[in-house]
């Protein structure tokens, strides 16, 4: 079906390829070099995609669409190419010179020739302060009157909510804050919607943003094959599932 769209993106993309200046972070180098293979491509009104064009952007779900017996489709080469150029947009891997929304990260920080003059003057604009010893003393400082303040309380039972004992804290239990007519509703929906793995959603979630690729091999930098395994050794080793559901 994402084929049909091909005729009406074709209207406008030679177009905004045209005339967007990207840039790219070495994480989507390879998204840029294809955008860069497409532009060559409409300038010559080549039709075929060239042998050596770039390929290591392009995912598993587009394997088969893309690189076909008789060689590179040009059809989905160029959907897949800006269908990662998308992605890449909003992860910030790649930027549009000029732009409000879609601009560099080292834009939003002070410029570093600025940032020096101005630490130089002792003028950053900062709510703390910007010598490590003056902050370091005034956190202490800070902490040592609450905590003073945290131990007359205690000692005289006027914790809120709270009561420091020889046995330690106890902290009075929340009430609930749903009533029952609403967690019957949630109950209700809950049961509707259907079941889904956690890690089908962080796939679903890497195919828009590729953050998978963070998780490289230490030592040769390689990839991981299998991405199901990946998810689920995070999930195991970072939050508490419990069997059955580390089980699925």
């Amino acid at each position: 079906r994402i084929g049909e769209s091909y005729a009406t993106l074709r209207r406008y993309a030679p177009e905004f390829l045209d005339v967007l200046k990207l840039r790219a972070a070495p994480a989507a180098k390879d998204v840029l070099d294809a955008i860069e293979v497409l532009r060559s491509m409409n300038s010559d009104n080549a039709r075929k995609v060239p042998t050596d064009a770039p390929t290591e952007f392009i995912k598993p779900r587009w394997q088969k669409l893309v690189m076909t017996d008789t060689g590179i489709d040009r059809r989905y080469y160029e959907l897949c190419a800006l269908s990662e150029l998308k992605n890449a947009l909003r992860s910030g891997d790649i930027w549009v010179q000029g732009s409000r929304q879609f601009k560099d990260f080292e834009d939003y920080l002070v410029p570093p020739a600025k940032f020096a003059s101005l630490k130089q003057a002792s003028e950053l604009p900062l709510a703390v302060a910007t010598d490590c010893d003056q902050y370091l003393h005034d956190r202490l400082t800070l902490l040592e009157t609450q905590l003073a303040t945290v131990n007359r309380m205690a000692l005289a039972n006027e914790l809120p909510d709270a009561i420091i004992t020889e046995s330690g804290l106890k902290i009075t239990p929340l009430d609930a804050a749903v009533p029952d007519t609403a967690q019957a509703l949630i109950d209700q929906t809950a049961m509707i919607l259907p079941h889904v793995k956690i890690t089908e959603l962080l796939l679903e979630v890497d195919e828009w943003t590729g953050f998978t690729r963070h998780f490289a091999h230490l030592k040769s930098g390689d990839l991981a094959k299998d991405k199901n395994l990946l998810l689920t050794t995070i999930l195991a080793d970072a939050i508490n599932l419990g069997l059955t559901k580390m089980a699925e």
